[in-house]
């Protein structure tokens, strides 16, 4: 997913997805251009992220 995608999927901000990301959020690049996997996302949610 893109990076809009991903903020949209989460339902936060661009700058809270840009903490996230500070904090481990995997992330793959490719050619300079960074990807976000839905499955790591949401396994690496409920370690991560107080609700």
């Amino acid at each position: 997913m893109t990076k809009k995608e991903t903020y949209t999927y989460l339902h936060v901000s661009n700058n809270t997805l840009d903490k996230f990301i500070e904090a481990g959020l995997p992330k793959v690049r490719l050619a300079g251009v960074t990807r976000f996997n839905k499955q790591a996302i949401d396994q690496w949610l409920p370690g991560n992220v107080e609700r």
